[in-house]
């Protein structure tokens, strides 16, 4: 298990949250902050207006953008998954 401290001043006060996360929990974690930056990119967001809404740095968004830029369309693939397995048919 990996421990970690989530802190959400502006939310939560000053008192950080501790939970200790399995490192699968964190995989999910992480990939669920890169699909939101994804979709974001996608739509046409700015990295200010990312930065806002996912929490997480210009670097990572930078390098997330270099693989919809130049990859091979792995991040499209997957939110276009997610998003068909979200729709009640």
């Amino acid at each position: 298990m990996c421990g970690i401290i989530i802190a959400h001043p502006g939310r939560l006060g000053r008192r950080p949250l501790q939970r200790s996360f399995s490192a699968v929990d964190l995989q999910h974690l992480l990939a669920q902050f890169t699909l939101n930056a994804a979709k974001l990119l996608l739509g046409g967001s700015t990295y200010d207006q990312i930065v806002k809404a996912v929490e997480i740095s210009t670097a990572t968004i930078s390098r997330i953008n270099r693989c919809i830029q130049y990859g091979s369309g792995g991040y499209r693939d997957t939110i276009e998954k997610v998003q068909k397995s979200a729709k009640p048919e």
